[in-house]
């Protein structure tokens, strides 16, 4: 029988090399030149994630691979700097690189402060980690049965009561690993102590107002207690959950390619025709998948209404920080944060004189690249560019939408008013307010759709520009 070191750190291994398949495999020939990729993980100082830290710095370093931690410091705690600051220790005496993040929580009208801290966790988590690295959590099955449970009590779904998956990739591309799903948090503390491990106890672990802390505390003890396997007996039915998720899933993908069009819209006459039934499982799928949004009831019943102008006259509803809006037979979902009420901010004035740059939004900007507008554009190579174009050098404005300004968009038809173009192109409302419009005078020279759109007024004097995605 393989002793308790060795079989947890076969565990993660397992989990690791499943995961990779055809990236790398397990040996024992020392570490490659270069890591092969890079593993990010989640650190609270907790038991459960030190215990992690321990295994995964020891396979790391073996297998070549680089290993960074992230503490998120939430300042719920008045000992939360003193977290940190073991978390940093813990990783300086493993010489793994340590970064931290501090977020500001508040208590909202029907959100808890739980959900809250936990978006705020995996939000800086995707900020950090990006599409380049996998995020390790230590989550086990404790917590399997804990998330279960708390599904169950919300009414959830099959998809809901799957609880956590081993591995799951996020809409932002960031891909999550819990190594330790199949492990009880008993096996871990046993590990811990075995290897002298140091970890922090957060004292709001005890506060049983909180939901997952009172079936931790109170109800999950007395369940194992009657039935000493009811964790792994939770943790199948989780499994079976996410098997009957994984053929709906199936059977939602196949429908996409007639419902959903290039640009992730939702086309609502063919969504119609499904029942009422396959409506809501589609609606759900369609925004976790593609937007990462998982929907309450009451929120999938809103935008259920959407397609049913009868029932909802409003163009659109709002949900996280996106908008579900209904327009021209469509559905489109739109980042809030990166619309702008353009009935009360003025127009920025392009003045290059003032520096090479020139903020548009708190979410782009505007760089001179050159002053030559001979210079071959398919050679100017820039991550964060959605458009390398020409405009003129002086008198230029930007507004966003631009509705009453004039576009030619051919030499064959007449000067039309944006509000009518947008029509013609299918632009919605929002996605208006989203839309830098260059202009001069009163004539829009380029809109920045996804598709850039140039007018065809002969313009002199030009300069090449890129408009980036800069957030302040």
């Amino acid at each position: 029988m393989l002793n308790l070191k060795t079989s947890i750190i076969d565990v993660f291994k397992n989990a690791l090399a499943d995961h990779c398949q055809g990236v790398f495999t397990f040996d024992d020939t020392g570490p490659d030149e270069e890591p092969l990729f890079e593993l990010c993980l989640a650190y609270s100082g907790g038991l459960d994630s030190t215990v992690l830290l321990d295994v995964a710095n020891q396979v790391c370093k073996k297998q070549g691979i680089r290993l960074t931690a992230f503490h998120v410091n939430h300042g719920l705690s008045a000992n939360a700097m003193r977290w940190q600051s073991h978390c940093q220790h813990e990783c300086e005496q493993r010489q793994i690189p340590f970064f931290s993040c501090a977020v500001s929580l508040k208590k909202l009208a029907q959100e808890s402060l739980e959900a809250q801290a936990r978006d705020a966790r995996y939000g800086a988590l995707n900020n950090y980690a990006q599409t380049s690295k996998v995020v390790l959590l230590a989550q086990h099955e404790d917590d399997q049965a804990e998330t279960f449970l708390l599904q169950l009590k919300r009414g959830a779904g099959v998809q809901g009561l799957s609880a956590m998956p081993m591995y799951t990739t996020h809409a932002s591309g960031t891909t999550y690993l819990r190594p330790f799903l199949k492990l009880s948090r008993a096996q871990l503390l046993r590990y811990a102590k075995q290897h002298s491990l140091h970890w922090i106890e957060d004292e709001s672990n005890a506060d049983n107002r909180y939901d997952r802390n009172f079936l931790r505390n109170q109800i999950i003890p007395k369940l194992t207690h009657r039935w000493p396997s009811i964790n792994k007996t939770i943790a199948r039915s989780a499994d079976n959950c996410a098997q009957a998720q994984l053929l709906i899933t199936e059977y939602m993908q196949v429908l996409e390619k007639d419902i959903i069009d290039e640009q992730s819209a939702l086309s609502i006459a063919r969504f119609t025709l499904l029942s009422e039934h396959t409506q809501k499982s589609f609606i759900r799928h369609w925004l976790l998948s593609i937007y990462g949004l998982n929907m309450s009831s009451v929120q999938l019943n809103s935008v259920l209404s959407l397609s049913k102008p009868s029932q909802n006259t409003s163009p659109y509803i709002e949900v996280k920080g996106k908008a579900i809006e209904r327009f021209q037979g469509k559905l489109h979902v739109i980042d809030m944060a990166m619309t702008i009420k353009t009935d009360s901010n003025p127009p920025v004035d392009i003045q290059w004189h003032k520096g090479n740059e020139i903020r548009l939004s708190p979410y782009l900007v505007l760089r001179l690249l050159t002053n030559d507008p001979k210079e071959d554009t398919s050679k100017m190579l820039l991550p964060d560019a959605t458009h390398i174009f020409r405009l003129p050098k002086e008198g230029l404005t930007c507004v966003f939408g631009g509705s009453n300004l004039r576009f030619k968009s051919s030499q064959k038809r007449p000067v039309k008013k944006l509000k009518a173009m947008y029509q013609e192109w299918q632009i919605s409302p929002l996605q208006r307010r989203q839309t830098p419009v260059f202009a001069l005078a009163d004539e829009a020279i380029a809109v920045a759709l996804p598709q850039l759109k140039i007018s065809c007024s002969n313009i002199q004097n030009e300069v090449v520009v890129a408009l980036l995605k800069k957030s302040i």
